[in-house]
């Protein structure tokens, strides 16, 4: 079932339009300025937050599987993976294919907008400078590893969020609220932990903190944390899974029973 749906994600358009615009909102973001820090840049188009990067981060991790889910719903082209499967397998394999195509998104865009500093920026490159360096987490790390380790959580999050419509495609076929469902998400997140951290006595508000879908990424007491954040983010993602995933197969078991 995996390979069913990879293959249909890794040929879709919307794929390559998600990264396509993605990588476009991180290049608008971008300052210029000379010496060049590819690392530097890539982390204020997010940490800043008045690009358009951090809001359509979302929307792009769920095109891909939203487009995917409202394709095969037309003439009831979504039984066929349970032909060869179980609601289960199905479910499973659409799970793992859902996350894979949210971290391709961004792995694609994330390399559009490097090649954009690197090739296109004036001024010489270097590394010695991110916007994370004086983390704790990071600061252990040379630069260049630390860029890679920051694109990870920014690829493994956006696999979250396609993580997220996929449970809602359960509900939907509707390509454009399971593309909206992710920055809902998000954005309903945030706002609540922005609302309910800051009106309860400090030595709560860590909890509340780490509600948030992207506190690994934005400047927050996660991001602090000696791990930088990334059990917090593992622990994040697997729970969108589960949750995600047991809708699904709930619903596929539902729709089977009906005929």
């Amino acid at each position: 079932m995996f390979l069913y749906y990879l293959k249909k994600l890794i040929v879709s358009p919307a794929t390559y339009i998600a990264a396509g615009l993605l990588s476009l909102t991180m290049i608008l973001g971008a300052e210029t300025g000379s010496p060049v820090y590819p690392a530097y840049l890539f982390d204020a188009t997010f940490a800043i937050g008045g690009t358009g990067a951090t809001f359509f981060l979302p929307v792009a991790a769920a095109l891909p599987i939203a487009w995917l889910r409202h394709t095969l719903h037309k003439g009831a082209a979504w039984q066929l993976p349970l032909l060869r499967g179980t609601p289960l397998r199905d479910t499973l394999g659409g799970l793992a294919a859902a996350f894979v195509s949210g971290v391709l998104v961004f792995l694609l865009s994330a390399a559009a907008f490097h090649l954009y500093v690197v090739l296109v920026l004036p001024g010489p490159v270097s590394y010695e400078y991110s916007w994370y360096y004086a983390y704790y987490f990071y600061n252990q790390l040379p630069v260049r590893i630390a860029y890679l380790i920051r694109i990870g959580v920014y690829a493994v999050s956006t696999g979250m969020f396609a993580l997220f419509a996929y449970g809602v495609s359960a509900l939907t076929a509707n390509q454009y609220i399971c593309a909206a469902s992710a920055f809902a998400f998000a954005i309903t997140a945030n706002t609540f932990v922005g609302i309910v951290g800051t009106a309860i006595p400090e030595r709560y508000r860590f909890a509340f903190w780490a509600l948030s879908p992207v506190t690994c990424y934005e400047f927050s007491t996660v991001s602090m944390t000696k791990d930088g954040g990334l059990i917090h983010l593992a622990g994040y993602t697997l729970v969108i899974a589960l949750l995600s995933g047991g809708l699904f197969w709930l619903r596929l078991k539902q729709k089977l029973k009906d005929g």
